[in-house]
């Protein structure tokens, strides 16, 4: 285990202090005692030690902005840590590209901090937009899209555009076991800035990486962020979507409906016919009334496992 021990410094440690703004800001100290003489990347990646853009312990509404280590002049295993944490959202977006160098044409590392160490590169972030197709049964006001009878019309795929971050990042080793686990995964804690289960995971892949004589893993990960209405929260009156999960939506609705003296499902017939598109159903799985047609239930399905996205080191 590269890190020994660690700890926290009361020297250099303080917060919190709240701004005029209402920006809370933290400052952590710590010190770390390595196995072996390393770089500080290194040291900030090793398991166990806090992560850039992660919380804050006391403090959930505050992410690491910033992170800075310095290895003892005396002893090459000693090294002081110091993390910056803060409230403020817009602070950890500027964070995240000060981080990456900036962009720079062709997605390659701003030169200036191309360093000797491929564990000390910032790693490389681009923001785009990604198109998902998606099954619509409503309108974009929440309306079923339905004829003036209360039939549902068949759902269609529509294309929708979701923000996506790319990240490249140089690691000093890395579990194989994480692509399974965090691919097609969301994040299973505040990330980022954003409450759990609201970035997911759409791909994810390691190569391994031999430079002046040092091995390396170059990790890249395409990080999808969600929208309203890609989340079911069961509970809304408790922490709106923190409280909700990555879903995938149906219009309730069927062919059959369920005999609630009986417990059985029975065909639904309209004029002694089948009908020739689903019927609207409601909370009981019963023939949804007339005078509710208007009123429509959608059925939420989680279909996003949580995964430790930020045990990858993306952003340390």
């Amino acid at each position: 285990m590269p890190v020994t021990d660690f700890g926290i410094l009361a020297d250099g440690t303080d917060g919190p202090h709240i701004g005029q703004d209402g920006t809370t800001t933290y400052k952590v100290r710590l010190f770390a005692r390595t196995d072996v003489e390393m770089s500080g990347g290194a040291v900030l990646a090793s398991p166990g030690m806090p992560i850039k853009f992660g919380q804050h312990a006391d403090d959930q509404d505050a992410f690491c902005i910033g992170v800075s280590s310095k290895q003892d002049e005396d002893d090459a295993t000693y090294w002081i840590l110091d993390y910056d944490y803060s409230t403020n959202i817009k602070e950890l977006a500027q964070a995240a590209f000060s981080n990456s160098g900036g962009l720079t044409g062709g997605g390659e590392e701003d030169p200036q901090h191309n360093d000797a160490d491929p564990l000390d590169r910032r790693p490389v972030v681009k923001i785009r937009s990604k198109r998902l197709k998606k099954l619509r049964f409503a309108d974009l006001d929440g309306r079923a899209i339905q004829n003036l009878a209360g039939v549902p019309y068949e759902a269609y795929t529509d294309e929708v555009s979701r923000t996506v971050i790319d990240v490249t990042r140089n690691v000093a080793g890395f579990d194989m076991d994480m692509v399974p686990l965090c691919e097609d995964g969301v994040n299973e804690i505040a990330w980022l800035g954003k409450a759990k289960r609201q970035i997911w995971c759409a791909s994810l892949s390691a190569d391994f990486e031999r430079e002046k004589r040092l091995t390396y893993v170059k990790l890249h990960a395409e990080l999808v962020i969600a929208k309203e209405s890609d989340i079911l929260n069961d509970n809304p009156a408790n922490g709106g979507l923190a409280d909700g999960y990555w879903a995938e939506w149906k219009l309730n609705a069927g062919y059959e409906e369920l005999d609630l003296v009986t417990g059985l499902l029975k065909d639904i017939k309209i004029r002694g016919q089948r009908p020739a598109r689903p019927v609207l159903l409601n909370l009981f799985g019963e023939r949804l009334a007339v005078s509710q047609l208007g009123n429509p239930i959608f059925l939420g399905f989680r279909v996003k496992d949580d995964a430790p996205l930020h045990q990858l080191g993306l952003f340390d």
